[in-house]
């Protein structure tokens, strides 16, 4: 063994300056464009911006489904900072790295509007270009050090936690109710939480007291970060029987070549201004092809998805077909972490309603007869068969289940109930006894 310098050569792909600004225009909302074009053509003379003039009350006024939940046009923004201003007046003050402020700023863009945490880290570092380190040490700065207490989680427990952590971090017994026995906590077994650990209810009774006094929508109070509006980056409309999809040209600026300095570029000038207007011209002709490829794409995906949600489209919700991003790759010939940029923050506008892209995107349950539903089917099944159910003697998870497999000839398990029942905001069947 010795030490020494030694050439090899390797083959490796990386991603050019330009590319990897055409990958950050494909996953921009129509709204981050125009921002981005419009800090742009501060600085590009070749640029010349029109604004965008879509409005939607020239459209139909209907009720928008996100992958998560209902949201309406008209949307009033409260005389309140948003939940990123407050985050950025704090930062001022915190001694960090310029780099390290912008992924925590990354991050509060990808939280709704109680202060959670929208995406798994895992999904966010695949469509962005921050690694897991990167993004994981800006969520634990968030959630140790920043205000409001609670935020950047991923789930309610979670939130509590911390808030209890970082306000009483000497209520141990509080916080071990909330990490160990949160779901007893929530159907009030005070005695089953007592034995486990082995103190008194008058113990018990002044940890959920301190419990009680916690916020669980941290963020509540800050207005969400987000324009006015709802405005659909495509349309969907139907012509003798075929769907044709449409982008929605004014949801975005659009900007053209200033000719002025474009004749100017020709002319004889000293070589420093020269060089300058090439290089704004080529960034400006590079931006417009990546704009232009951000349509085609979006265009090429959204037609993938509607031939593959046609049933959806044709008779409703509950015909939604189980759809994965890589399904949608496989069609279109383009990688997952394309399809995930294309449909993030994207709306689409149809006869029944606008839908967010993420929307059609949907796991699959598998029936006894090895065919497929979507995990929408599943969930309206499950709402259904706990509304007819007895109050008196609330369904478990595990009967639900049951019941699934012998009427529908569904295979979903106890804890998939359990987890479809959360996301539906449907309480637990001893909670549902006292409802």
């Amino acid at each position: 063994m010795k030490t020494g310098l030694v050439q090899q050569q390797t083959t490796k792909l990386s991603l050019t300056k330009e590319l990897r600004q055409a990958i950050t225009l494909l996953q921009y909302t129509s709204f981050e464009l125009t921002t981005y074009l419009n800090d742009l053509s501060l600085e590009n003379p070749f640029i010349d911006l029109h604004e965008p003039t879509y409005s939607p009350t020239q459209h139909h006024r209907k009720k928008v489904r996100s992958s998560d939940q209902q949201i309406d046009y008209d949307i009033a923004a409260p005389d309140a900072p948003t939940l990123e201003e407050y985050i950025q007046s704090q930062l001022i003050l915190h001694p960090i790295p310029i780099g390290f402020q912008q992924t925590i700023l990354f991050l509060i863009q990808n939280f709704d509007e109680q202060g959670y945490l929208r995406y798994p880290i895992e999904e966010l570092c695949f469509s962005s270009s921050y690694s897991t380190e990167e993004l994981v040490q800006a969520l634990y700065y968030i959630q140790s050090e920043l205000e409001p207490v609670g935020i950047g989680a991923g789930s309610l427990q979670e939130s509590l936690l911390i808030q209890l952590r970082r306000k009483y971090p000497k209520a141990i017994v509080a916080q071990k109710i909330v990490e160990q026995y949160f779901t007893q906590l929530a159907e009030r077994k005070w005695d089953l939480i007592s034995k486990a650990l082995k103190v008194s209810t008058a113990d018990i009774k002044t940890a959920l007291e301190l419990i009680q006094t916690l916020n669980p929508r941290p963020a509540s109070e800050y207005k969400k970060a987000e324009i006015s509006y709802i405005v659909p980056d495509l349309f969907l409309e139907k012509h003798h029987g075929q769907y044709k999809i449409f982008m929605n040209e004014r949801s975005y600026a659009s900007f053209s070549i200033n000719k002025d300095y474009l004749s100017l570029k020709n002319e004889r000038i000293d070589q420093d201004s020269a060089n300058y207007l090439k290089l704004k011209y080529q960034e400006a002709s590079w931006v417009k092809q990546s704009v232009e490829q951000r349509k085609r794409t979006m265009v090429k995906v959204t037609e993938a998805i509607v031939t593959r949600q046609r049933q959806f489209f044709d008779k409703g919700v509950s015909y939604l077909q189980p759809l994965t991003l890589r399904d949608i790759a496989e069609e279109v010939d383009m990688h997952e972490s394309t399809i995930s940029r294309t449909v993030r923050g994207k709306f689409l506008q149809t006869p029944s309603g606008v839908y967010e892209l993420k929307y059609f995107f949907q796991s699959k349950v598998r029936s006894t007869n090895e065919q497929e539903i979507s995990s929408v089917r599943v969930k309206e099944l499950l709402s259904d068969i706990i509304k007819k159910e007895n109050k008196q003697q609330p369904l478990s998870d595990q009967k639900i289940s049951e019941m699934l497999k012998r009427d529908h000839q569904l295979k979903v398990s106890r804890r998939t109930v359990a987890k479809y029942r959360e996301q539906l905001n449907i309480p637990s069947s001893s909670s549902r006894k006292h409802m």
